[in-house]
Parts: C-alpha cells; sequence; structure tokens
C-alpha cells in the first residue's frame, strides 16, 4: 500500500456509519414529513443491525425505538373525538378550581 493513498475505513466502520446516518436522515424525513423516507432509514437500520457488534447495536437501540415512536405518530390518524372529549375533560368541576 502506497503511504500517500488515504486510509480507507474497514467495513465494520463504514456498516456502522452507514446505520448512524440513517438515524439522522431518518429524523430529518420525519421533521419534514417525508415519512416513507423515514420507513426506509428504520428498515435500512434493521437491516443493517445483523452484521453489526453488540456494543453497535446496543448503541442504535435508543436512536432507532426514537425513529420507530417518530413513524408511529406520524402514521396515526387523529380521532376525531378527541377534542370534544378533551374539550369536556376541561369542564368538569374539580376541587380548588
Amino acid at each position: 500500500m502506497n503511504e500517500e493513498e488515504p486510509k480507507l475505513p474497514t467495513v465494520d466502520e463504514l456498516l456502522f456509519s452507514a446505520a448512524a446516518s440513517l438515524v439522522q436522515l431518518g429524523a430529518k424525513s420525519f421533521v419534514e414529513e417525508q415519512v416513507e423516507d423515514g420507513q426506509k432509514a428504520i428498515e435500512g437500520i434493521r437491516a443493517l443491525e445483523p452484521l453489526l457488534s453488540e456494543d453497535e447495536r446496543n448503541a442504535l437501540k435508543e436512536p432507532l425505538a426514537q425513529l420507530q415512536m417518530m413513524y408511529v405518530k406520524a402514521t396515526q390518524k387523529p380521532d376525531p373525538g378527541e377534542e370534544e372529549r378533551a374539550k369536556a375533560r376541561a369542564k368538569i368541576w374539580t376541587p380548588g378550581s
């Protein structure tokens, strides 16, 4: 190997870097309401998980869970009756009010 050539990352480093990048892109996708891209990011992370070390999987566990929650919120259909129930609860008398 020529000393002037830049050192390439290892396959393991590249796989973890790709998964970490997907976390960032997935979060950005949900913020920008691009749910399909966010879903693809989640699927990409899941596909890479078996190839990662246990420490790397553990490092991605919480960010992946957060992305999954963002997906659930983005795809959840609003309950049309929830607003009326919230208004009704606000009218309920409670001691001290």
